[in-house]
């Protein structure tokens, strides 16, 4: 009989130990990630991005700064590999900037980006999995988590994983739909924090004009891979106070106005207020108002109207765009 008991007061403890062991080892990683949170001052970020839109590969290069002051100061730039362009988001103490360089235009918002949503390039969205509910694997060279996300402008992402090293300095983060197909890949190649930052990179005066042209002339107007369901019933030309637009009318159930129009670069810069919600998608921004997405297509911009359609549905027309001549 007292064999028996010291057997089961063995088990206990045992049982009692590995649950100690297994809360230790989560338990660390969680303290480290706030520390490193409570701890953060600055940081420069820069990744390859990778998404995967309707079979199509899509590549970027982000480089993201991130200063605290008063106020956190962001900027992201995303520089997309096959248009040769560049988008710019800055948040600063007057609100949040959208410039894009081929343009020279700026648009104002006010939005509590970067907070607002979750972000795979912002160093503070990446530690704040360890706050949620996740699965933590140790690696000898530091550790993955996985967990479940939701990104509210891509509704088929519903998993991640993200590697960190051993000071919880992130290599990489997936993003999965329901099948386990990878969406996006984000490999990081630079990671600097706590190191100086130059509060002049968060000033929208000092942004410059890219002289990178557009190379959209000879794939427009742009047709969406994703079409709801719809078909095109009417294209037309037109040019409006100088500009070439083409306005693209498809029937169905979800029917929708895709106008499209080439930009050209302004000689001074532009700031313009809008009080349209931002809508930050992985490889864009867009702005949604009155049943009217506008995506801010380097070079280019395109617009949604739709009566039926949800605020999602007109993102999956924008962001399936592809570079091809609309036959």
């Amino acid at each position: 009989m007292k064999k028996k008991i010291i057997i089961g007061i063995v088990i206990v403890l045992l049982a009692g130990g590995g649950f100690w062991f297994y809360k230790s080892k989560t338990g660390t990683s969680d303290a480290k990630a706030k520390n490193q949170l409570s701890d953060l001052n600055s940081y420069h970020l820069e990744a390859n991005m990778e998404m995967t839109i309707n079979d199509e590969l899509k590549t970027y290069k982000v480089d993201v700064d991130y200063l605290k002051k008063d106020s956190d100061l962001f900027r992201v730039n995303i520089y997309d590999k096959t248009l040769n362009q560049s988008q710019i988001i800055i948040r600063n103490t007057e609100g949040v900037f959208v410039y894009t360089p081929s343009m020279n235009q700026v648009y104002k918002f006010k939005s509590e980006w970067p907070y607002n949503s979750d972000k795979p390039y912002i160093y503070q969205t990446l530690l704040s999995y360890f706050d949620k509910e996740n699965k933590i694997e140790k690696t000898k060279d530091g550790l993955i988590l996985r967990s479940a996300v939701a990104y509210p402008h891509d509704e088929k992402i519903v998993s991640q994983e993200i590697k960190f090293d051993k000071n919880m300095v992130p290599l990489y983060i997936s993003l999965f739909d329901e099948d386990e197909a990878e969406h996006v890949k984000v490999e990081f190649t630079k990671v600097s924090i706590n190191e100086t930052v130059d509060e002049s990179l968060f000033n929208v005066e000092q942004l410059s004009a890219s002289q990178t042209a557009s190379n959209l002339t000879d794939d427009f107007p742009l047709m969406p891979l994703e079409l709801l369901g719809t078909q095109l019933a009417e294209q037309q030309e037109c040019s409006i106070n100088g500009t070439t637009t083409h306005i693209l009318q498809f029937s169905g159930d979800k029917a929708f106005t895709l106008i499209q129009s080439l930009e050209q670069p302004s000689d001074t810069l532009q700031t313009i207020d809008t009080s349209a919600e931002l809508v930050d998608l992985v490889g864009g921004v867009a702005m949604f108002e009155n049943n009217q997405l506008k995506y801010l297509y380097p070079g280019l911009t395109c617009s949604v109207y739709s009566e039926t359609m949800s605020k999602a549905e007109m993102i999956e027309v924008v962001s399936s765009l592809q570079n091809e001549v609309l036959k």
